[in-house]
């Protein structure tokens, strides 16, 4: 159950993250800011997924923060 909180949780932060981005290059370039929203867009589910099982992962930060 920690696994799906951390990647939600991620993925939300992620999202902010390329959506904030995404539009400060569109100010410069419209086409170019919708490359780089869609690449960080579907970069965010891998790499948080990624990053979700490395923490929740037994010997984790997670883990051993809740103490299983």
């Amino acid at each position: 159950m920690s696994l799906l909180v951390v990647y939600i949780v991620l993925v939300f932060i992620g999202q902010a993250f390329a959506v904030t981005v995404g539009i400060l290059v569109d100010a410069v370039s419209q086409p170019l800011g919708l490359a780089v929203f869609l690449a960080l867009y579907f970069s965010v589910f891998i790499v948080g997924w990624k990053v979700a099982v490395r923490l929740t992962a037994p010997g984790g930060i997670i883990h051993a923060r809740l103490g299983r």
